[in-house]
């Protein structure tokens, strides 16, 4: 064999090493972790202000609230039987590390309005999701900067016609146990953006 055609062949060798790195899809690894639910399904309405109980907007009891949504994963293993794996083992869970946050505006959003700079990306997240199980945990999802940028758009206490929806997707990295190989799990949440709600 040349030079030439050896040079080749280990460049497919590493050509092919690289392209199975960047595949990060968790149905390939040993556990697949999955998002069972955001939310409990149901959309986030996320309010710029909350009346304090009276139904009256009127500045004297209101509160300004903060909005956090459950994430629900279920994990299970990729060919093994549950009942092989050794329990705090190797590949007994799967380990979420980290969460992205992407806006992507609706349909009905407002003109010149740009969430992007409220994206978020590598904010830690720690939930150990056992193998055969399920965890939930939370994400901040809107937050004040995020309300007060779309109070910017639209005015101070706009009209209920100008509620829009805009999504957030989410993207979870994670590992098995007893592994370091990282992959991501996506989901998402639509949310309702609405001036005022009334206080539950």
């Amino acid at each position: 064999m040349n030079t030439r055609m050896l040079c080749a062949l280990i460049a497919l060798v590493l050509l092919a090493a690289v392209a199975g790195c960047s595949d990060n899809s968790s149905e390939r690894q040993q556990v697949v972790c999955e998002v069972q639910s955001v939310n409990a399904g149901a959309p986030l309405v996320a309010a710029y202000v909350q009346d304090g109980g009276d139904g009256v907007i009127d500045g004297v009891d209101d509160t300004f609230p903060t909005d956090l949504v459950s994430v629900a994963f279920t994990a299970r293993p990729y060919a093994a039987d549950v009942s092989s794996i050794v329990s705090d083992g190797v590949y007994s869970s799967f380990i979420i590390t980290s969460y992205d946050l992407r806006w992507q505006p609706g349909a009905n959003a407002p003109a010149g309005l740009d969430l992007s700079a409220y994206n978020v990306a590598g904010a830690p997240f720690y939930l150990q999701v056992l193998v055969g199980d399920d965890a939930a945990g939370a994400v901040l999802v809107g937050g004040r900067a995020v309300k007060e940028a779309v109070a910017g758009v639209l005015g101070l206490g706009w009209s209920g016609a100008q509620d829009f929806t805009a999504y957030a997707m989410l993207s979870f990295t994670g590992h098995a146990s007893g592994s370091e190989h990282e992959t991501t799990i996506e989901s998402g949440v639509p949310v309702t953006f609405t001036y005022a709600v009334a206080q539950d």
